[in-house]
Formats: C-alpha cells, structure tokens, sequence
C-alpha cells in the first residue's frame, strides 16, 4: 500500500483532539513510507516523501495560524 492510499482515510475523517490541540495522525505500514524511494542518499538523509509532506502542510492550513497542533506518526510494523 502507498503512503496516499494509507493517507486518504485520514484526509475523509474529522481530526482528533487533545484538549485545545488538534492532532494529525499518519499511519503507516514501515518508516520507509514516510521518504522517497527515489532518493539515492542512505536512509538517515532521504528526503520525507512528497505525498506525506502534502498531507501535513494541507491539514495544517485547514486551521487557524495559532492553532495547536501535534503530529502523531503510528508505525504499524518496523520488521520491514
């Protein structure tokens, strides 16, 4: 599954909330989906994937400048 497919339900469902803190939450199957794939450099410099970026930046705009937010990542299985 692609990092987009694993993103879409997120982006159709309603955000949660920790008190006044708005979280977004990113699950995915591997920590390898968060980079490119096409970036040649060793995992510890790989650029994030663009389709994560998009999703974080695009869920942050939908709220005030001064809302608090937290990114939450769930990393289903690290075996990978």
């Amino acid at each position: 599954m692609s990092l987009k497919e694993a993103l879409e339900p997120l982006e159709r469902g309603r955000y949660r909330r920790e008190g006044e803190k708005v979280i977004i939450e990113v699950a995915v199957n591997n920590s390898r989906q968060l980079f490119n794939e096409r970036d040649p450099a060793p995992f510890r410099d790989r650029d994030l994937d663009e389709d994560f970026v998009a999703y974080v930046l695009s869920s942050v705009q939908e709220f005030p400048l001064k809302t608090e937010m937290k990114l939450r990542i769930m990393v289903r299985d690290e075996s990978d």
